[in-house]
């Protein structure tokens, strides 16, 4: 049976899912911890992005990408979670599960990974805020997610 707050937070982890899938940065303005340090992403095209402003950008330029080669607003990303495990202690939470990513961002290049991903949440002022996310290719028969 979930907690309030891990059902929360499993809300939560599929809203970030879906606005993945359109580069809805208005969520990640509303969701992830603001400033330059208040956010770390770890991403799974190997560079690492600190803060808000950075991650949006990319988002943004990958967005523009994927609808000019697609020709429709909001389409050509895939983000299928599977096996998602939260857990929360006090006022920080993780969250981990496989997902397989598959997107085409025309001139920017195609990918069709499958990921291990970590998300991790801090509540501050009654309000679960992103703080950290990783994710790295995963090779199917190692074992786990």
């Amino acid at each position: 049976m979930q907690t309030n707050d891990e059902q929360i937070l499993l809300d939560l982890h599929e809203r970030f899912m879906r606005a993945c899938d359109v580069g809805d940065t208005e969520f990640l303005r509303t969701h992830v911890r603001g400033g330059a340090s208040g956010l770390t992403w770890f991403n799974l095209n190997k560079a690492n992005y600190f803060g808000i402003d950075h991650i949006c950008s990319l988002w943004d330029q990958l967005r523009a990408a994927g609808e000019s080669a697609s020709g429709q607003t909001g389409k050509g990303i895939l983000n299928d979670d599977r096996d998602v495990r939260v857990e929360v202690c006090g006022d920080a939470a993780w969250l981990v599960y496989g997902l397989h990513l598959k997107a085409d961002f025309g001139e920017l290049g195609s990918v069709d990974h499958q990921c291990r991903t970590t998300e991790i949440w801090r509540r501050a002022d009654g309000e679960w805020k992103l703080v950290h996310f990783h994710c790295s290719d995963w090779e199917p028969g190692w074992g786990g997610l």
